[in-house]
């Protein structure tokens, strides 16, 4: 073998190391950072309830515990669904990223997945709202002095039980417009719940109470005029009831819509950035699969037979997937001695870190066990492959 031969195989040899190891690690990217279905995976294995138990909201929230329980609740609840709705935008965006999509509207995306009215009506109408609705009596009766000590209090759970079904139906029919203004989709909103069936329950059950035990300066009355005093005095009240629920967006402090849309445009930038970067890394990925296919060729062609080709190629892919291997080893014992030491963190979570730690390397170590079957499969065939004989001239 000339001169030329050796240093055009070991520069063959030495791009083709140094080619598998780039390739192993861009292999490992593409098969989990930037693969939907890795993401996906992660994120229904993810433990939401002991991630949400230790959740600490607002403080304006954090004052009304009840709230506070109801937030946890539904998430803990609708948990499956909630992961289901987020997986479908992530696969809307890796859509885009992976160029099976065009363009990418966060505000569309964000409608048919997360902050889908029919999604939201279905938690909803499965969430256990009593205690809210209770507090919303309270407050339409708090500025209330209702005489002839009256009182909506033990009516209250019989009110909350009657109700909830419409209440429930009031909220869910101001979410489309809702989910609309916040997402930019419509100009102004203003949310408006009637409460006038709310109000004629307090109305009925004081009536109630003060028909059965009416006050003693009242004894002894007909039962209509009994009622006529009751009107009579509920009319004195009735003003300090509140009558709507009333929120006018666009007089709130902040400018939601605006603040949203500005997120969203942040959030699309930077995906249109990433996509570039993306295009860029599918290009040279395909590139160097190519150029180890060249590397490769190129190694056959110098040598020019099957034994010697295949011993080297097999050492090389044999001493590659052999040395992957150490260093996923190593990465993972060290990575294993780090989370060990995230002791402020829910067990559960943890536990989620390192399976999604040992999940990212998996990809690496299924491609140098295959190297390694590869290496050793040419290794064996270099040493049973005999060089055919050449046939001696025909005797005539």
């Amino acid at each position: 073998m000339n001169t030329f031969k050796i240093v055009a195989l070991v520069f063959s040899s030495l791009f083709l190391i140094l080619s598998l190891f780039l390739f192993g690690f861009l292999f490992s990217m593409k098969m989990t950072v930037l693969n939907a279905d890795y993401i996906n995976s992660r994120l229904e294995s993810l433990p939401l309830t002991p991630l949400i138990e230790d959740m600490e909201f607002d403080e304006t929230i954090e004052r009304n515990p009840e709230l506070v329980n109801l937030i946890k609740n539904v998430v803990i609840d609708n948990e499956a669904d909630l992961k289901k709705q987020t997986g479908e935008m992530i696969n809307s965006v890796y859509d885009y990223l992976n160029y099976r999509s065009e363009d990418l509207d966060m505000a569309s995306v964000l409608k048919d997945t997360i902050l889908d009215p029919d999604f939201s009506t279905s938690i909803v109408q499965k969430a256990d709202l009593k205690l809210l609705f209770k507090e919303l009596v309270f407050e339409m009766t708090s500025d209330t002095d209702i005489p002839y000590g009256l009182s909506i209090e033990p009516h209250i759970d019989d009110i909350v039980l009657d109700l909830e079904p419409w209440l429930k139906e009031q909220v869910t029919n101001n979410i489309p417009p809702t989910y609309d203004y916040v997402l930019g989709f419509r100009q102004d909103t203003d949310i408006v719940i009637q409460l006038d069936p709310v109000k004629e329950m307090i109305r009925n059950s004081l009536r109630q109470d003060f028909l059965n035990s009416p006050p003693s300066e009242f004894t002894g009355l007909p039962r209509a005029e009994l009622e006529q005093k009751f009107d009579e005095v509920f009319n004195e009240i009735a003003g300090d009831i509140w009558l709507m629920i009333d929120i006018d967006m666009e007089l709130m402090e902040s400018d939601i819509p605006s603040d949203v849309a500005k997120s969203l445009e942040d959030a699309e930038d930077a995906l249109s950035e990433s996509r570039k970067y993306i295009g860029i890394f599918n290009i040279v990925y395909s590139l160097l699969i190519a150029f180890i296919v060249l590397l490769v060729a190129s190694i056959v062609l110098i040598y020019r037979e099957v034994k010697i080709a295949s011993r080297v190629l097999g050492g090389i892919f044999l001493g590659y997937g052999a040395v992957s291997l150490i260093i996923v080893s190593i990465v993972r014992a060290i990575a294993r001695s780090q989370i060990a030491k995230l002791d402020d963190i829910p067990a559960s979570i943890q536990t989620w870190i390192g399976q999604s730690a040992a999940v990212s390397l998996t990809p690496l170590i299924v491609l140098s066990v295959v190297f390694l079957i590869i290496g050793v499969a040419l290794l064996v065939v270099s040493f049973i492959y005999k060089r055919s004989k050449p046939q001696s001239g025909m005797i005539i």
